[in-house]
């Protein structure tokens, strides 16, 4: 898992306002965009980023995941909520994910080799050989 990417909403008061909205993953200038800010990493502290992973995987596996996907997940009085599983999220440059990876040490390109060395294992032909030259 990788490091998991905040979502900072303080900018706005009314709860109203704290959602990650097409203005504010898309429209420069409109006033979600500029202020909700991701913060990578997390402000978690270790219980419960133990949590926030067990909720993941379990939430990961029982939709049927697989390589990568983005879970949204909201935290309200110690509870991790489950709002979204995403099995394909944005992976550009300036994405939640991709910041994640940069943090744990893979850079955009990194990242995506590794993407498709995962699906590439599963095709007929070319999964044998990827596999053999993985382990």
């Amino acid at each position: 898992m990788l490091p998991p990417a905040e979502m900072d909403f303080s900018a706005f008061s009314d709860v109203h306002d704290r959602l990650c909205t097409y203005d504010a993953k898309f429209i420069p200038g409109s006033v979600h965009y500029e202020n909700i800010n991701t913060v990578v990493p997390s402000t978690l502290k270790d219980a419960e980023l133990a949590e926030l992973e067990r909720v993941c995987m379990a939430a990961y596996k029982a939709i049927g995941c697989r390589d990568y996907g983005r879970i949204d997940i909201r935290l309200r009085d110690g509870v991790f909520y489950v709002l979204d599983i995403n099995p394909n999220p944005d992976i550009s440059e300036d994405a939640s994910m991709a910041s994640a990876a940069e943090h744990a040490g893979y850079s955009h390109q990194d990242m995506a080799t590794y993407l498709v060395k995962l699906a590439t294992k599963r095709h007929p032909i070319f999964g044998k050989k990827l596999r053999s030259n993985m382990h």
